[in-house]
């Protein structure tokens, strides 16, 4: 499986190689290993923003594992947060962002 994602203005792109999500910045060809192998990492998805990416951990050799997380990292692989810790075991198939109006409950 490869997964892609470009970064909201083009300068980025992030993807999954070996289970690792790697970042290169177009115009200067550098890759940047975000060191994620070790959370067997894939399905990396920009932040609206496009100084984070979010990506699912503990994808195993065949897709997602039987025990996903949800991690979030500046671009530049630092400040690793997994933001799923507190669900429990869980299977994460997809991740998105939303605006953040469309949190408000109180409606």
């Amino acid at each position: 499986e490869f997964s892609a994602s470009w970064s909201p203005d083009g300068s980025f792109i992030a993807w999954e190689h070996d289970q690792e999500i790697l970042v290169m910045d177009v115009e200067t060809r550098e890759i940047v290993d975000t060191e994620t192998k070790i959370l067997s990492a894939c399905r990396p998805h920009w932040s609206p923003s496009g100084e984070q990416i979010a990506f699912i951990a503990n994808c195993g050799s065949g897709g997602a594992g039987p025990h996903d997380a949800v991690y979030l990292m500046n671009r530049n692989g630092s400040n690793k947060v997994n933001l799923t810790e507190q669900l429990g075991q869980r299977r994460f198939g997809l991740i998105g962002w939303v605006p953040i109006e469309w949190m408000n409950t109180s409606e």
